[in-house]
């Protein structure tokens, strides 16, 4: 497929399977319209996005130790959910007060956030997307 007359897409998004899916799903549709997409992806992730047609930017973790950087994230954060026992009868307002509770998942995304961020301010002054298409709430430092 040929990118000239297309734009070049940078997407970046959280590690659960919602997220994921959805930017495959859009990437797919901006690859269908001549577009390049560059996903930019952490180690655990590699090899998840080039079998759709997708180009893989790996970003690394510089505070992991290497094993820890190649865990599955989804899994972590499943893992993580059914830990905090979020999948019960409690009302929302409940559920939020036990997840303030356990502030590992934000001290892991914010970690990650602040590796990730010079790589991708990296990435984007060599490669000069058109468009970064972010679906992260903590979004970029």
């Amino acid at each position: 497929m040929s990118f000239q007359n297309g734009r070049k897409f940078f997407v970046h998004c959280l590690d659960g399977s919602g997220h994921i899916n959805a930017l495959i799903g859009f990437s797919q549709a901006l690859l269908s319209r001549g577009h390049k997409v560059v996903v930019l992806v952490n180690m655990a992730s590699q090899g998840q996005f080039s079998k759709y047609g997708l180009t893989e930017k790996i970003l690394t973790r510089s505070t992991l130790k290497k094993k820890e950087a190649t865990v599955n994230p989804v899994k972590v954060f499943a893992e993580m959910i059914l830990k905090m026992d979020l999948l019960n009868g409690k009302t929302p307002l409940q559920k939020i007060q036990d997840y303030s509770e356990d502030h590992s998942f934000m001290i892991n995304l914010y970690d990650s956030t602040v590796d990730f961020n010079p790589q991708i301010e990296q990435a984007i002054f060599e490669e000069k997307p058109d468009c970064f298409i972010l679906d992260h709430f903590l979004g970029i430092l």
